[in-house]
C-alpha cells in the first residue's frame, strides 16, 4: 500500500501543482480545499504526511486534529517548526 499525503490549501492551482508533483513520486494523495474538509479526511483515516497552509488553520484545528505527524507548506521556514510544537504553540 502506498503512503498517503493529506494537502490542504484553498488555492486550486497550487493543489494541482503539488498534487502532481508528490503523486510522480509514488504517493497517493488527498485533497481538501479548507480546514473543515481536512478535519473530515483526518477523522476517517492516517495519512503519513499533512502539508498544509498553515494559515487555514487555528491552534484549535490541530489539537481537534489530533495530528501527529510532519507538517510543512510552501514557504522555506516551515521545515522548522515539528507538528507538536506547531500543535502547542
Amino acid at each position: 500500500m502506498k503512503p498517503t499525503i493529506l494537502l490542504v490549501d484553498d488555492e486550486r492551482a497550487i493543489l494541482f501543482a503539488i498534487r502532481e508533483y508528490i503523486a510522480a513520486y509514488g504517493f497517493e494523495v488527498d485533497c481538501a480545499r479548507d480546514k473543515q474538509e481536512a478535519l473530515n479526511l483526518l477523522a476517517g483515516r492516517s495519512y503519513a504526511v499533512l502539508i498544509t497552509d498553515l494559515r487555514l488553520f487555528r491552534r484549535r484545528g490541530y489539537r481537534r486534529a489530533g495530528h501527529r505527524g510532519v507538517c510543512a507548506r510552501t514557504q522555506p521556514d516551515a521545515a522548522h517548526h515539528p507538528a507538536d510544537r506547531i500543535r502547542h504553540a
